[in-house]
């Protein structure tokens, strides 16, 4: 069943007591079954699972009959063992736990993995079962891995408590498995071993009662014998923490490659703009994971290779990447996933292409990726593998080549193929990569052969080029966080005036009142003026000298147009009946609808329009989303998103990455944006957000009109959470 966290946030300073107890957890030097029997599945396979690692401790066996189980000899109870044992593994059902926590504790054993279901994942009754558990344990002294879990092993250290089968393919290595789900952690077990990727660990958190897999995360960055973490979540419930972590992972050089699953809709929390419903938990979750430098990956298979990628290589001295293939068609297929990936493959500089042509026959066409032709079957790989690898715009080098998938394929020819890749990725200065053409061709056969000539292998095209992208990408995010020195970059361009005090009430405020905030805040709007009556409308909108925009001013009617109180393109002559008119639409919306007056601002025509919003979620905080606006803010929903703080560098990449982007270059002979007024635009209302802080609900520009002599707003709509102290000295008149 699906596992269901409970778990609250931890206290910071709880945490190096945590990590100790983790530490006594996951590397026992001896573990007890509680539950142990012979017909039980889950016993044989923690006994099994122990002896396939080569486990060299003591095994104890419990249950109530004392009955010897898989040769093992039993007692009674915990307590009945006689010598310290370091962490024990409840098989018994949900309702025996309890008592069987009191005698682990009275046995002096300090950690406990829970293996059964019936808690919080079935119903009510068992989430109040499970909240007793942890409690319980907390009062004992005690460390539980679980409910509903299949435990954990650390292949590092020989060691553990996993009642799933073992596959025998299984070795050491550097990569830690961390899941909440208890069937998706043996599925990558599993796949590790089909993959030849090595583990340190294999954790299962299940329902989380008390040990997150954020807590197993803090664990496993500082783990010595960890270089990589290969993390399921379904949610992640310390987002402080897990970005904390991530945090440490950088500046050791680790990687978090993570498959997160589920996403939902926040736009029942922010109801009152776009933003919410076009950004969605899921997105900023993303945005968080990018920023952090998590590699966010989709299938269990991307997962388990791409952390096996990373590990083995490391971060690349640069994200290009040398393909270099004995099949034409191949290299097709590689060039159109690079494009779809973004995976940068630099072109050959001279002097190097100079080199391989002096080895490749002469109708070659020298290239990244290379098409050595079917002819190049001698020692022309080691030789042109040990020439790419010179150029400095590399970071790898993969090579695509045959694998004998069955034993009737290894013949010379190929193996002798295989030898001499293999000498060439050796010595070359760079990672290097086998890629089968296809994932087949990787099977036991398969591995053994490219395992004997010393090559790391890639399962596929399909499967192997999305690492070697991610191996890029993360390589190229942690390249440039580690040229940083000193402290983060200042936030914006330029700091907007102090003087602003946030009014005393929560909720929406009127736009009048949202932008005379923004604007004090140094946010470019469109001239405006407030009237108060149709002859002062008339007066103001005559010294616009144009057609003007005539919109009501109300807290309490955030979306005009939904009920008739915008008025568009409206004459001097006619500005007072239009005043009239919104003012009766906006009555019409209630009788307790308040009316600030009728706000009076030129009409503007033409240049791109952009929304720009700032959504609170309740885990990440706010985030800032930038998109195409005005009437395709719904269409097309193409949106950027990054977590608060940004600085003008992440404004200008999220402006790019948007599907609109080229609009913003003057597409059929139209003028070019201006790109930096616009992100300075965008920085000053992310910048009055992140001042406004935690009394800020929502945030939205809507449209941001942009064109070759500056950005201004056009519309704003602002929520406030609820009452309560100024924030920062901003302050704009109350309601």
């Amino acid at each position: 069943m699906t596992a269901v966290s409970q778990r609250p946030s931890q206290p910071a300073s709880q945490q190096p007591a945590q990590s100790a107890s983790l530490a006594r957890l996951l590397t026992p030097g001896n573990v007890v079954i509680v539950g142990a029997k012979d017909s039980s599945p889950s016993s044989y396979g923690v006994v099994e699972g122990l002896n396939r690692v080569g486990f060299t401790g003591r095994i104890f066996a419990v249950n109530r009959s004392a009955t010897p189980a898989h040769g093992l000899a039993a007692v009674s109870r915990c307590t009945a063992i006689g010598e310290p044992v370091d962490a024990a593994v409840l098989l018994v059902p949900a309702a025996a736990v309890g008592d069987v926590l009191d005698d682990v504790a009275a046995a002096g054993i300090t950690t406990a993995v829970v293996l059964s279901g019936g808690w919080a994942e079935v119903d009510a009754a068992g989430a109040a079962r499970q909240a007793e558990l942890a409690r319980r344990a907390r009062e004992l002294g005690l460390t539980i891995v679980g409910p509903n879990c299949l435990g954990f092993m650390n292949f590092a250290a020989r060691t553990g408590a996993w009642i799933a089968s073992v596959p025998p393919g299984v070795r050491p290595g550097t990569v830690a498995i961390v899941s909440q789900s208890g069937g998706i952690g043996n599925a990558l077990v599993d796949l590790a071993a089909e993959f030849d990727v090595g583990l340190s660990h294999a954790v299962t958190t299940g329902n989380e009662a008390m040990l997150t897999t954020t807590e197993v995360l803090e664990y496993l960055v500082q783990d010595e014998r960890t270089s990589t973490i290969a993390l399921f979540a379904e949610t992640i419930a310390q987002p402080a923490r897990f970005m904390a972590a991530a945090g440490r992972a950088r500046e050791l050089g680790k990687a978090i490659v993570i498959l997160k699953a589920g996403s939902s809709a926040i736009a029942a929390r922010n109801a009152i703009s776009h933003t919410g419903s076009m950004v969605g938990d899921d997105r900023i979750v993303d945005a968080a994971l990018r920023q952090h430098g998590a590699v966010r990956v989709r299938s269990l298979e991307e997962l388990v290779i791409t952390a096996g990628v990373i590990a083995r290589a490391g971060p690349l001295r640069t994200p290009g990447i040398a393909v270099v293939s004995a099949s034409g068609g191949s290299v097709d297929i590689v060039a159109d996933e690079a494009e779809r990936l973004g995976l940068e493959l630099p072109p050959l500089d001279d002097p190097i292409a100079d080199g391989i042509r002096a080895v490749l026959p002469a109708f070659s066409t020298i290239q990244n990726p290379l098409d050595m032709t079917g002819g190049a079957l001698g020692d022309e790989f080691e030789k042109v593998i040990a020439i790419v690898s010179r150029q400095d715009t590399f970071g790898a080098v993969a090579v695509l080549g045959n694998v004998p998938g069955y034993e009737s394929c290894k013949v010379a020819t190929i193996n002798g193929l295989l030898a001499t890749i293999g000498r060439g990725l050796r010595s070359a200065t760079l990672p290097g990569f086998l890629l089968s053409q296809s994932i087949a061709h990787l099977n036991e056969t398969g591995r053994g052969a490219v395992r004997s000539a010393g090559i790391i292998g890639l399962p596929g095209l399909g499967l192997g080029i999305p690492a070697l992208a991610h191996l890029a990408r993360w390589s190229r995010w942690l390249n440039q966080r580690a040229a940083q020195s000193g402290p983060p970059p200042v936030p914006l361009s330029g700091h907007p005036p102090p003087g602003l005090r946030l009014p005393v009430h929560g909720g929406a405020l009127s736009e009048w009142a949202a932008r005379e905030l923004l604007r004090a805040a140094g946010v470019p709007f469109v001239p405006a003026t407030l009237a108060s009556s149709p002859a002062d409308a008339a007066r103001q909108a005559a010294r616009f000298g144009g057609p003007v925009a005539v919109k009501l001013s109300s807290p309490d009617v955030p979306h005009k147009s939904d009920v008739g109180a915008v008025r568009l393109g409206v004459d001097a002559a006619a500005a007072g009946r239009a005043f009239d008119e919104v003012v009766a639409a906006g009555r019409s919306a209630g009788a307790a609808v308040r009316i600030e007056g009728v706000q009076i601002s030129p009409m503007r025509r033409g240049g791109v329009e952009l929304l720009v919003g700032v959504t609170r979620d309740a885990g990440w905080g706010l985030a800032l989303a930038v998109g195409m606006g005005g009437v395709l803010t719904e269409v097309l929903a193409d949106v950027a998103v990054r977590l608060l703080p940004v600085t003008d560098e992440d404004i200008g990449q999220m402006l790019a990455e948007l599907r609109g982007s080229a609009v913003l270059d003057g597409p059929r002979g139209e003028p070019a944006v201006d790109r930096a007024a616009l992100v300075r635009a965008i920085g000053r209302i992310a910048e009055a957000a992140s001042r406004i802080g935690d009394r800020l609900e929502s945030l939205e520009v809507n449209p941001l009109r942009a064109d070759q002599s500056g950005a201004e707003a056009l519309d704003v709509l602002l929520q406030l959470r609820e009452a309560g102290a100024t924030v920062d000295g901003m302050e704009v008149p109350g309601r």
